[in-house]
């Protein structure tokens, strides 16, 4: 999608969120917020994407709609893990992994499964390097 059709989309869902808000439509305000926050998060928009997002699992979770809360989370996990949140990017993918088991969604158990696993690893990378470079340097002085 061009740049052009992501701000029209974005124009219309805006447009659909107020509609909701003034019609007090609880499922139009999560559909409206979850569409502006997958088109902040293709436009690249994090801090939009990110409060439309979290707006969207609160009001799913009111609602009661799982398949939401998961679509909503699973976006937030990588939203967070790209940005370095690493805890943060673990917990949402825990989140998401729980609703997949409960809505018997295996396959999507087992993606936010290994997106936890590389939270967790993205989390202990610098550590890692760290330490390796502080083991050659080790290693290059004991050489001497």
């Amino acid at each position: 999608i061009g740049p052009k059709k992501k701000q029209k989309s974005s124009i219309n869902h805006r447009q659909a969120l107020r509609y909701a808000i003034v019609m007090s439509s609880l499922v139009g305000e999560s559909l409206a917020c979850g569409n502006l926050g997958v088109v902040g998060s293709r436009k690249g928009d994090t801090k939009t994407a990110k409060a439309c997002l979290e707006r969207h699992l609160k009001l799913a979770a009111a609602l009661k709609d799982p398949k939401a809360q998961l679509d909503a989370s699973e976006i937030l996990g990588v939203l967070a893990n790209d940005s370095g949140q690493f805890a943060e990017a673990t917990s949402y993918f825990e989140q998401s992994r729980i609703l997949a088991i409960d809505t018997g969604n295996s396959k999507s158990a087992a993606m936010a499964k290994c997106k936890i696993g590389m939270a967790r690893g993205n989390a202990q990378y610098e550590d890692y390097i760290a330490n390796v470079v502080a083991e050659m340097e080790h290693d290059d002085h004991d050489d001497e």
